[in-house]
């Protein structure tokens, strides 16, 4: 009978609990972290781009008063732009600017994650208006 080392060529029991007890639990952890940050990045690029059709519509208004509120096409544009669970947009003026200067700030209060805590994610945009006006608002998602 010729007996030859290393026969089995496979796990052994120790490799099998450390596989179990450790490498499997911590991909599955990694996977999920993954998925927040790629809820992160998505939510940001949103958010810039909700800025970013806020500010153009704010640039081409005739006056910037109190009262202005974004126009009913830029609005729905905006607000398909929020989360699906907080379509919700609230528009407020902040305060005043430097002459011909505005400023958009979209943010979001998410707290979705799996792993991490409620965030507060938010994109800022200062731009010179056409129509020397000045003004600072907030687009914000609920």
């Amino acid at each position: 009978m010729s007996n030859k080392r290393h026969w089995r060529r496979g796990f052994g029991l120790a490799q099998i609990m450390a596989l179990i007890i450790v490498v499997i639990p911590t991909a599955a952890f990694m996977i999920t972290l993954l998925f927040d940050y790629w809820t992160a990045m998505q939510l940001d690029n949103r958010l810039k781009l909700m800025s970013h059709r806020a500010i153009m519509a704010i640039n081409n208004a005739e006056t910037l008063g109190a009262a202005y509120t974004l126009p009913e096409a830029d609005r729905e544009i905006v607000e398909s732009l929020c989360p699906a669970s907080m379509r919700a947009l609230v528009f407020a003026r902040m305060d005043d600017m430097p002459s011909a200067q505005t400023r958009i700030t979209a943010q979001v209060m998410y707290d979705r994650f799996n792993h991490l805590e409620a965030k507060v994610l938010s994109s800022t945009i200062t731009s010179y208006s056409y129509n020397d006006q000045n003004g600072s608002y907030l687009l914000e998602c609920k």
